[in-house]
Protein backbone atom coordinates (compact mmCIF):
# COMPACT_ATOMS: atom_id res chain seq x y z
CA UNK A 1 0.00 0.00 0.00
CA UNK A 2 0.80 3.51 -1.06
CA UNK A 3 1.72 5.87 1.58
CA UNK A 4 -0.82 7.97 2.96
CA UNK A 5 -2.06 11.21 1.85
CA UNK A 6 -3.01 14.06 3.89
CA UNK A 7 -5.70 16.38 2.66
CA UNK A 8 -6.99 19.87 3.45
CA UNK A 9 -10.25 21.28 2.28
CA UNK A 10 -11.68 24.61 2.32
CA UNK A 11 -13.46 27.34 0.55
CA UNK A 12 -9.62 29.56 0.91
CA UNK A 13 -11.10 32.56 0.24
CA UNK A 14 -8.08 33.30 0.72
CA UNK A 15 -5.91 30.64 2.18
CA UNK A 16 -4.12 32.03 4.68
CA UNK A 17 -1.41 30.89 7.73
CA UNK A 18 -3.50 29.99 9.83
CA UNK A 19 -4.45 26.91 7.63
CA UNK A 20 -1.04 26.01 6.31
CA UNK A 21 0.50 26.06 10.11
CA UNK A 22 -2.19 23.67 11.06
CA UNK A 23 -1.64 21.52 8.30
CA UNK A 24 1.93 21.64 8.29
CA UNK A 25 2.33 20.72 12.28
CA UNK A 26 -0.09 17.95 11.43
CA UNK A 27 1.87 16.48 8.56
CA UNK A 28 4.54 16.57 10.69
CA UNK A 29 3.69 15.20 13.45
CA UNK A 30 1.91 11.83 11.47
CA UNK A 31 5.02 11.45 9.56
CA UNK A 32 3.20 12.47 6.16
CA UNK A 33 5.22 13.09 3.02
CA UNK A 34 2.79 15.71 1.55
CA UNK A 35 -0.74 17.35 2.32
CA UNK A 36 -3.33 17.97 -0.46
CA UNK A 37 -4.96 21.06 -0.88
CA UNK A 38 -8.72 21.05 -2.13
CA UNK A 39 -10.87 23.48 -2.19
CA UNK A 40 -14.03 23.27 -2.28
CA UNK A 41 -16.91 24.86 -5.18
CA UNK A 42 -20.01 24.95 -3.01
CA UNK A 43 -19.15 24.39 0.34
CA UNK A 44 -22.45 22.89 1.95
CA UNK A 45 -22.26 24.62 5.48
CA UNK A 46 -21.16 28.28 4.63
CA UNK A 47 -22.18 30.96 2.29
CA UNK A 48 -20.76 30.94 -1.31
CA UNK A 49 -16.89 32.16 -1.88
CA UNK A 50 -16.41 35.76 -2.51
CA UNK A 51 -13.58 34.81 -5.29
CA UNK A 52 -14.14 33.07 -8.38
CA UNK A 53 -13.41 29.33 -8.40
CA UNK A 54 -10.41 30.14 -10.55
CA UNK A 55 -8.88 32.34 -8.32
CA UNK A 56 -9.22 30.63 -5.79
CA UNK A 57 -8.06 27.36 -7.59
CA UNK A 58 -4.71 29.55 -8.50
CA UNK A 59 -4.39 30.89 -4.79
CA UNK A 60 -3.98 27.41 -4.25
CA UNK A 61 -1.56 26.48 -6.97
CA UNK A 62 0.91 29.68 -5.85
CA UNK A 63 1.44 28.20 -2.60
CA UNK A 64 1.94 24.71 -3.94
CA UNK A 65 4.25 25.83 -6.26
CA UNK A 66 6.30 27.91 -3.47
CA UNK A 67 6.19 25.27 -0.83
CA UNK A 68 6.95 21.55 -1.72
CA UNK A 69 5.18 19.70 0.93
CA UNK A 70 2.04 21.14 -0.47
CA UNK A 71 -0.04 19.66 -3.41
CA UNK A 72 -3.31 21.67 -5.41
CA UNK A 73 -5.93 18.73 -5.45
CA UNK A 74 -8.89 20.48 -7.82
CA UNK A 75 -11.27 17.24 -7.32
CA UNK A 76 -14.26 19.99 -5.95
CA UNK A 77 -13.71 23.09 -8.12
CA UNK A 78 -14.51 20.18 -11.30
CA UNK A 79 -17.44 18.80 -9.83
CA UNK A 80 -20.73 20.41 -10.60
CA UNK A 81 -23.34 20.83 -7.23
CA UNK A 82 -22.27 21.18 -3.55
CA UNK A 83 -18.92 19.73 -2.47
CA UNK A 84 -19.94 17.15 -0.33
CA UNK A 85 -17.06 15.21 1.50
CA UNK A 86 -18.81 11.34 1.19
CA UNK A 87 -19.21 12.14 -2.59
CA UNK A 88 -15.57 13.61 -2.68
CA UNK A 89 -14.39 10.89 -0.72
CA UNK A 90 -15.86 8.36 -3.39
CA UNK A 91 -14.52 9.93 -6.37
CA UNK A 92 -11.05 10.04 -4.93
CA UNK A 93 -11.27 6.60 -4.21
CA UNK A 94 -11.42 5.58 -7.97
CA UNK A 95 -8.51 7.64 -8.85
CA UNK A 96 -5.02 5.85 -8.81
CA UNK A 97 -3.45 8.16 -6.93
CA UNK A 98 -6.04 7.62 -4.00
CA UNK A 99 -7.27 4.31 -4.19
CA UNK A 100 -5.00 2.32 -2.29
CA UNK A 101 -3.63 4.87 0.24
CA UNK A 102 -4.53 5.47 3.34
CA UNK A 103 -6.54 9.40 3.06
CA UNK A 104 -6.06 11.65 6.33
CA UNK A 105 -8.25 14.12 5.99
CA UNK A 106 -7.73 17.66 7.91
CA UNK A 107 -10.75 19.36 9.44
CA UNK A 108 -11.16 22.51 12.75
CA UNK A 109 -12.33 20.99 15.48
CA UNK A 110 -15.39 23.47 14.28
CA UNK A 111 -16.10 20.93 12.19
CA UNK A 112 -16.01 18.39 14.64
CA UNK A 113 -18.56 19.40 16.62
CA UNK A 114 -20.91 19.25 13.51
CA UNK A 115 -19.57 15.87 12.08
CA UNK A 116 -22.96 14.34 12.78
CA UNK A 117 -24.64 16.26 10.68
CA UNK A 118 -22.63 16.20 7.41
CA UNK A 119 -23.92 14.35 4.71
CA UNK A 120 -23.47 10.41 5.43
CA UNK A 121 -20.74 10.67 8.00
CA UNK A 122 -20.66 6.98 7.59
CA UNK A 123 -19.14 6.92 4.51
CA UNK A 124 -17.03 9.52 5.56
CA UNK A 125 -15.34 7.50 7.97
CA UNK A 126 -15.64 4.54 6.07
CA UNK A 127 -12.98 5.72 3.37
CA UNK A 128 -10.35 8.45 5.75
CA UNK A 129 -9.24 8.97 8.84
CA UNK A 130 -10.08 12.57 10.13
CA UNK A 131 -7.08 14.61 12.14
CA UNK A 132 -8.66 17.16 14.22
CA UNK A 133 -6.58 20.69 14.10
CA UNK A 134 -7.50 21.37 18.12
CA UNK A 135 -6.49 24.38 20.32
CA UNK A 136 -4.78 23.47 23.20
CA UNK A 137 -7.61 22.19 25.75
CA UNK A 138 -10.23 21.91 23.46
CA UNK A 139 -13.08 20.41 25.12
CA UNK A 140 -14.71 17.34 23.97
CA UNK A 141 -17.97 17.74 26.21
CA UNK A 142 -20.31 18.61 23.37
CA UNK A 143 -19.00 16.11 20.63
CA UNK A 144 -21.20 12.96 19.15
CA UNK A 145 -21.51 9.30 19.91
CA UNK A 146 -20.28 8.87 16.92
CA UNK A 147 -16.99 11.18 17.49
CA UNK A 148 -16.50 9.60 20.70
CA UNK A 149 -16.65 5.77 19.35
CA UNK A 150 -13.85 6.70 17.02
CA UNK A 151 -11.33 8.36 18.89
CA UNK A 152 -8.12 7.11 18.55
CA UNK A 153 -4.63 8.11 20.81
CA UNK A 154 -1.47 8.92 18.95
CA UNK A 155 0.49 6.14 19.54
CA UNK A 156 -2.41 3.87 18.60
CA UNK A 157 -3.56 5.73 15.44
CA UNK A 158 -2.79 4.04 11.69
CA UNK A 159 -2.36 6.18 9.33
CA UNK A 160 -3.28 3.56 6.51
CA UNK A 161 -6.68 3.28 8.17
CA UNK A 162 -10.01 4.73 7.50
CA UNK A 163 -12.43 5.20 10.83
CA UNK A 164 -10.19 7.34 13.02
CA UNK A 165 -10.24 10.39 14.91
CA UNK A 166 -7.22 12.00 15.89
CA UNK A 167 -7.38 15.09 17.80
CA UNK A 168 -3.70 16.89 17.74
CA UNK A 169 -2.78 20.12 19.11
CA UNK A 170 -2.10 22.97 16.49
CA UNK A 171 -0.28 26.40 17.07
CA UNK A 172 -2.81 29.28 17.66
CA UNK A 173 -3.34 31.46 14.58
CA UNK A 174 -5.94 34.97 15.18
CA UNK A 175 -6.49 34.68 11.57
CA UNK A 176 -9.65 34.10 9.51
CA UNK A 177 -10.73 34.44 6.11
CA UNK A 178 -13.76 36.44 6.94
CA UNK A 179 -11.71 39.00 8.67
CA UNK A 180 -9.28 39.13 6.12
CA UNK A 181 -12.36 39.57 3.60
CA UNK A 182 -13.69 42.25 6.00
CA UNK A 183 -10.46 43.84 6.28
CA UNK A 184 -8.31 43.12 2.94
CA UNK A 185 -5.65 45.84 4.24
CA UNK A 186 -4.58 43.59 7.01
CA UNK A 187 -3.92 40.87 3.73
CA UNK A 188 0.09 40.97 3.50
CA UNK A 189 3.07 38.52 4.17
CA UNK A 190 2.09 38.19 7.63
CA UNK A 191 -1.59 37.07 7.30
CA UNK A 192 -1.21 35.32 3.68
CA UNK A 193 1.62 33.23 1.70
CA UNK A 194 3.62 36.41 -0.31
CA UNK A 195 2.66 34.63 -3.81
CA UNK A 196 -1.07 34.79 -2.79
CA UNK A 197 -0.51 38.13 -1.13
CA UNK A 198 0.96 39.78 -4.52
CA UNK A 199 -1.80 37.52 -6.32
CA UNK A 200 -5.14 39.15 -4.53
CA UNK A 201 -3.45 42.89 -5.33
CA UNK A 202 -2.75 42.29 -8.84
CA UNK A 203 -6.70 40.78 -9.45
CA UNK A 204 -7.67 43.24 -6.72
CA UNK A 205 -9.81 40.56 -4.78
CA UNK A 206 -11.82 41.78 -1.62
CA UNK A 207 -11.61 45.26 -2.14
CA UNK A 208 -14.13 47.39 -1.53
CA UNK A 209 -15.47 50.42 -3.75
Amino acid sequence: MSEPAGILGGTFDPPHWGHLTAAREIRKALGLAEVFLMPNRIPPHKPPATASDADRLAMIRLICGEYPEFRCLDTEIRRQGSSYLADTLLLLRQEPLFKSRGIIFIIGADSLQTLHTWSRPGVILENCSLAVACRPGYSLSTVSDLVRARLTCQEDFDPGRSGQILLLDTSPMDISSTFLRAHPETISPMTVPEPVAAYIRKHHLYHHD
